[in-house]
């Protein structure tokens, strides 16, 4: 492993240790628990003669480095404890530990029934599905509410297109996308149609009510 001159990225927590008898360093971890790659950048700092060791799993990735730094570490999948120690010439050291787990792995997300070009006339329609434990859910970037990993959406449908775009992101940051269009036909046409039927309603009624009405004074000029 060696040093890497390119800044950082990203937000870090800082673990300092200032020591009378001992090393006085600083070593920066991504401030995360948990990540999406195999891999970590970790900034070790200190202005005198000391020496550098990393574990990562009680298996030793660095021995006896002596230029403070940036350093990548490789990590496995799972569960990962890192451990920088410090030591001067004096054989004092420092110990800075950090635990983070690498998941690089999309959650699951699951979508009882598929929506993407349907064509409706009313003015919602029901998503309905399932997300693996511990993941966030948006929907269209509003955060959805899980009952036992289940979602129910009542999505407000406007007339035309309408692009409906679900995301599921676990706490390491992977997502699992799910994007349907529907379409929903004017209102205008919906009207429409209920014009004509009412119409036609209207003229069956007139037409049975002008038979009845023959069919009285039939029997009455019978009469």
């Amino acid at each position: 492993m060696a040093p890497i001159d390119n800044e950082g990225v990203g937000n870090y927590e800082k673990h300092e240790v200032i020591m009378t008898n001992g090393p006085e360093a600083e070593v920066i971890y991504p401030d995360k628990e948990a990540v999406n790659t195999d891999s970590i950048l970790v900034n070790i700092a200190f202005e005198k003669s000391y020496s550098i060791f990393i574990t990562v799993n009680n298996r030793v990735v660095l021995d006896n480095a002596t230029q403070a730094g940036e350093y990548i570490l490789k990590l496995d999948d799972g569960d990962n404890n890192v451990v920088v120690l410090i030591t001067d010439e004096n054989g004092d050291m420092a110990t800075f530990p950090k635990n983070i787990y690498v998941d690089t792995s999309a959650p699951q997300l699951s979508i009882t029934e598929d929506i993407d070009q349907l064509e409706v006339e009313d003015d919602r329609i029901y998503i309905e599905g399932y997300t693996e434990a511990g993941s966030t859910l948006f929907c269209n970037d509003k955060e959805v509410e899980k009952v036992n990993n289940h979602f129910s959406i009542e999505y407000e449908l406007e007339s035309g297109e309408n692009i409906i775009k679900i995301r599921a992101v676990d706490i390491a940051g992977n997502e699992s996308r799910y994007t349907a269009s529907v379409f929903k036909k004017s209102s205008y046409k919906k009207l429409l149609k209920l014009g004509v039927l009412i119409l036609v309603g209207v003229f069956i009624l007139v037409f049975y009510g002008v038979l009845i009405v023959k069919s009285i004074r039939k029997g009455k000029d019978n009469a």
